[in-house]
This record gives C-alpha cells, structure tokens and sequence, in this order.
C-alpha cells in the first residue's frame, strides 16, 4: 500500500491528526509517544502534502493542547477537535521525556528528534539523520 502514491497520500493527511491526538492525550504513556513518532515520520517520508499537513498553522489551534490536563470539557472525539500543531507537541515530548526528567527515554528522544528534523522547511524530501 505504501508504494502506491495515492494510498500514502490519503492515510499521511487523515491519519496524523488522529495519531497527535491520541499522542497529546496520553503523554504520561512513553511507548504510545515512540510509536506515534514512528508513524507520524514514516507519514512524512518523502510526502511533502503531509509535510504541508503537519506544519501549517491551523486556526484556533490551542498551544495548551495535551498539557496533561483533561478538564477541556472536550467529548474525546478526535475527528472534531483541532489538532496540537506538530512541532509543539514533539518539543513537550522531549521536554517530558530528556534527560532532564525521570521519565528519560533515549529511543523516544532519538525518534522524536528524528521527526522535528523531519519537520523542518524541506525536512520531507531527505531525512537521513544519523
């Protein structure tokens, strides 16, 4: 399915914003924020749409999305909220998960270095990062 343009197209622009939600609403959960890094890069590989997707400004897009909080009086219905932008929402993972916390994850902070790199003007059309 990947190969196919139109395939990757389609599952990159609708899956990334179910994928950061359920990310932003289970931050204490360090394994659902690797994988989501995981897929959130692989829906970015060489798609530049879905870059356009992942780092445009939306309209009423709250930077306090996710913060832990859920007193947002929101019905969880992920297709009816906005999206967190992508990049705030990888630097609160790494803020949580560095070095500088006890919750440390070296795999989680590699891959979500990995997808700000990959989030980068042009970040979708090579994202080599060694």
């Amino acid at each position: 399915m990947a190969h196919d343009e139109k395939n990757r197209l389609r599952v990159a622009v609708k899956g990334m914003g179910s994928i950061s939600w359920i990310m932003a609403h289970c931050m204490e959960n360090p394994t659902i924020q690797l994988y989501g890094c995981f897929a959130l890069y692989n829906c970015l590989f060489r798609n530049e749409m879905a870059h356009y997707q992942a780092t445009r400004k939306r309209k009423g897009a709250d930077s306090n999305y996710g913060d832990g909080n859920d007193d947002d009086n929101s019905n969880g219905d992920a297709a009816n909220e906005e999206p967190m932008e992508m990049i705030v929402l990888i630097q609160k993972i790494l803020h949580r998960y560095d070095g500088q916390s006890d919750e440390y994850d070296e795999d989680l902070v590699s891959a979500a270095n990995k997808l700000l790199k990959a989030l980068e003007p042009n970040g979708w059309r090579s994202m080599m990062v060694h």
